[in-house]
């Protein structure tokens, strides 16, 4: 028998006794420490809290509701916020709905839920992506109310506090109240019964358990859920599912749901985005007017008729012409002979792109400046009949030629207008003189060209489209200045005190900027331009239409600017990288959707056609 030897085992043991002291005291040593440096850590995020008074106010901007001027709302722009309601008014199937699918423990935790938060971490880690996230209602609300949405871990410890800190100040009920009354629901929505009312068109106490899981869905990502219908109802489907898991919808109720969802229509937005533009535009001349720190409502001058006609006409010309012609972008301004803008789009989709290309784009305005050159011509005594050289341009480097016109020797000053000859423009410039024609434009409301330029006589002069219709509205005007405006009244929502009222027109005209001469004459020059010249495409049965076509090099522009009794309107078609498009001129494609859009809306405007009778000879 082998006897174990005792001072071996009492050694070891002793060894096993040290080892587990000095591990013992090593972890008490590393637990003191990192003690130390946590409660460090939380004092340090503590002390650099947001102002939790934030919670006792509101924070959004002022709302602006835009009217037609019969009083039809066109469009609301700020933050639109419903009425603050009760967790009572609030139907039961909206709290069923956010808790399967936001925060299944949220009466059971207390701010932070770290079974769901580790479910959340696993979820992530298998999909190899961020597919789940662990915050619960009261973490959601602390972000919402006190902090950025930036993703860090600093922002992700406050963020827990703040829930600590609104679970012990709050009860649930309390905490789940304040929530759906602030959360952010898309569309500049704030609460659930703001977002109710934008998407259904009723009090939140009225949603159906559909309606309730389409709001959930929102959650995810408002911005963009709130512009796609197909994103938004994939993600309700989900919050369905999440119901149903969670035994708060039958399988015979879930089916009939998700059914219901294929065809569900959102009220979201009943304007939607063809009046923005406009809206946009109409803001910026309100910040001019009255203070914007408190809600407002202000009467439009848009002609809802004619701008519905206009960006529907722009978006079956683009279906049909984009891609063959390269045309990317399109804009259209319509305006009363006054000034008044009836219709505004600034390209074919505001969702896309909100850079308004009729007033924020400057563009070469091409063959259209021609006019410009024949008015500052006839100001100065010059006759239609008179006769200019038509042949080839030459001014050392600069040479100049005619675009599909045929070279006669000669050509009348009145044709040359007509059927846009370059060569004889350029002559007829050198003669009437550049600093003249300056004095023109400048009359017409531009900023005076650079003096010597010769070369605008051929359109290399920038300006945008609603600055030329205004200048075609002050011939139709019988040269009278026209100043484009789109607000005929400013009111304080909260008591409908009148901020700003637009002065009604004097019967008494100011002085014309022409002589009656050069106004007649020009009226004819642009009437032939569209019976027999360049813009023959923009013609419309039974009504007098006067106008001009334009075309830029390598045809990155096309314009045509025309009018008819009662109103002026403009189109321009290009592409914002300046790339060309495929051979689009002023008098095929742009003169073709303006006659397009002029035909229904001499109609759907309530303007009568009137009978067009033959230009002066």
């Amino acid at each position: 028998m082998i006897k174990k030897n005792p001072i071996i085992l009492k050694g070891q043991g002793s060894s096993r006794s040290s080892f587990g002291r000095k591990l013992l005291k090593f972890i008490l040593i590393v637990g003191i420490w990192g003690a130390i440096a946590l409660a460090g850590l939380l004092s340090w995020h503590g002390y650099h809290l947001p102002d939790i008074k934030k919670l006792e106010t509101s924070v959004r901007q002022p709302s602006i509701v835009f009217l037609t001027q019969d009083r039809q709302e066109i469009a609301v722009q700020g933050d639109m916020h419903g009425e603050t309601i009760t967790l009572k008014q609030i139907p039961k199937s909206l709290i069923q709905a956010l808790m399967a699918t936001e925060d299944r423990n949220f009466y059971n935790h207390w701010g932070v839920d770290f079974k769901g938060l580790l479910r959340a971490v696993v979820r992530n880690v298998v999909a190899g992506a961020y597919v789940q996230g662990g915050s619960t209602i009261t973490q959601q609300l602390a972000k919402n109310l006190f902090l950025t949405p930036d993703r860090s871990l600093n922002r992700k410890l406050k963020e827990m506090m703040l829930a600590f800190w609104l679970e012990h100040h709050f009860t649930k009920d309390q905490i789940l109240t304040i929530y759906l009354n602030r959360v952010y629901l898309g569309n500049q929505t704030y609460g659930v019964d703001a977002a109710s009312q934008q998407y259904f068109g009723k009090l939140v106490s009225y949603m159906t358990p559909l309606e309730s899981a389409v709001i959930v869905g929102l959650l995810k990502a408002p911005s963009r859920f709130g512009r796609n219908q197909d994103l938004l109802k994939k993600r309700a489907s989900v919050v369905l599912t999440n119901m149903l898991e969670e035994r708060y919808l039958t399988n015979q109720q879930y089916d009939y749901y998700l059914k219901k969802l294929e065809t569900l229509h959102l009220h979201r937005n009943p304007y939607g985005n063809n009046n923005r533009y406009f809206t946009d535009w109409v803001l910026s001349e309100v910040v001019k007017l009255v203070d914007v720190d408190q809600d407002l409502i202000v009467t439009t001058t848009i002609n809802l008729p004619i701008q519905n006609v206009a960006v529907q006409k722009i978006k079956n010309h683009i279906a049909i012409n984009g891609e063959q012609y390269n045309v990317g972008s399109t804009a259209f301004v319509a305006m009363s002979y006054d000034g008044a803008v009836r219709a505004m789009v600034g390209g074919q989709d505001y969702n896309l792109a909100q850079f308004n290309t009729a007033v924020q784009a400057s563009r070469q305005a091409g063959s259209i400046f021609k006019m410009f050159v024949f008015l500052a011509a006839l100001e100065a005594g010059f006759q239609t009949d008179m006769m200019i050289k038509d042949t080839i341009y030459q001014n050392k480097n600069w040479v100049v030629h005619n675009f599909g016109y045929k070279e006669r020797g000669e050509v009348s000053l009145g044709e040359a207008m007509v059927h846009s000859v370059n060569t004889a423009t350029v002559r007829l410039a050198q003669k009437v003189g550049v600093s003249f024609i300056g004095n023109v434009v400048e009359r017409l409301g531009f900023e005076k060209p650079p003096a010597g330029d010769l070369s605008i006589a051929l359109g290399t002069y920038q300006t945008n489209l609603l600055n030329l219709v205004r200048a075609f509205a002050i011939l139709a005007n019988d040269g009278h200045f026209v100043q484009p405006y789109g607000i005929l009244e400013i009111r304080a929502s909260s008591d409908g005190k009148i901020l700003y009222q637009r002065e009604p027109q004097r019967e008494e005209k100011p002085e014309k900027l022409f002589s009656d001469h050069a106004l007649s004459t020009m009226q004819d020059l642009l009437q032939k331009t569209v019976e027999v010249g360049t813009a023959r495409k923009a013609q419309v049965p039974g009504v007098v239409v006067r106008g001009k076509t334009g075309t830029t090099q390598k045809f990155r522009d096309a314009w045509f600017v025309g009018y008819i009794p009662n109103l002026v309107a403009g189109v321009w078609m290009g592409n914002l990288d300046d790339s060309p498009m495929n051979r689009v001129v002023g008098g095929n494609l742009p003169s073709q959707l303006w006659a397009d859009i002029m035909r229904e809306a001499t109609r759907a405007g309530g303007m009568e056609p009137v009978a067009a009778e033959p230009a002066a000879t």
